[in-house]
C-alpha cells in the first residue's frame, strides 16, 4: 500500500530517507523518475542514500504506473517519490489515482516562477500543478517532516505566471 505520495525535486535525501520511511512506517521506497531508472550509476547512489532496513527501487514512469495498478507491492508499506508535478500527472494520465499528495522542495532546472522559497516552477510545472489541483487533488507543502504542513492548493490558485 502506498503511505505516503511526495512531490521532490531531491528524491532521496535525509528527510525522506529517515524522516518521512520513520514517520509513515515505508519500508519500501519507489522512485518514479524516467531519468534515474536509465542511470545505473544514479540508481546507485540513490540506493546508497537509503538506509538500512529500506528497500529501494527505481522505475520509470510507465513501469511505475503499471506497478501501482497491478498492485505488485501491496503487501509493503510505500513511500513514492516522484521529481515534479509533472510525473504525477503522467502517473494518473496512465489510471493512476492519488487523493493526496505530500510536496517537499521542487526547483528544477529552468524554474523561474516563485510559488513559496520551496517550489520553484517552470511553466510547464506550473500548468501540472494547476491540472493536479482542479482534478482535486489535496496537496501539503511540508519543507521538513518535523514542521507542520500548509495547504498547498490555496499556493498554486494564488501563482500566476
Amino acid at each position: 500500500m502506498i503511505a505516503l505520495t511526495r512531490i521532490d525535486g531531491r528524491l532521496i535525501h535525509g528527510q525522506v530517507t529517515v524522516g518521512y520511511t520513520r514517520r509513515y512506517g515505508a519500508n519500501f521506497v519507489i522512485v518514479a523518475n524516467d531519468d534515474l531508472a536509465e542511470s545505473t550509476f544514479q540508481k546507485n547512489m540513490m540506493k546508497m542514500a537509503t538506509p538500512s532496513g529500506t528497500e529501494i527501487e527505481i522505475f520509470s514512469i510507465n513501469e511505475t504506473a503499471e506497478i501501482i495498478k497491478e498492485g505488485k507491492y501491496e503487501d509493503r508499506t510505500i513511500l513514492l517519490l516522484v521529481k515534479s508535478p509533472i510525473d504525477l500527472v503522467s502517473l494518473i494520465e496512465k489510471g493512476c489515482t492519488f487523493s493526496e499528495v505530500n510536496v517537499g522542495g521542487v526547483i528544477n532546472d529552468g524554474a523561474k516562477i516563485k510559488m513559496t522559497k520551496e517550489v520553484i516552477a517552470t511553466e510547464d510545472e506550473l500548468a501540472a500543478w494547476k491540472k493536479l489541483d482542479e482534478m482535486g487533488i489535496e496537496m501539503q507543502l511540508q519543507w521538513e517532516v518535523s514542521k507542520s504542513p500548509s495547504n498547498f492548493n490555496a499556493v498554486i490558485r494564488k501563482t500566476n505566471k
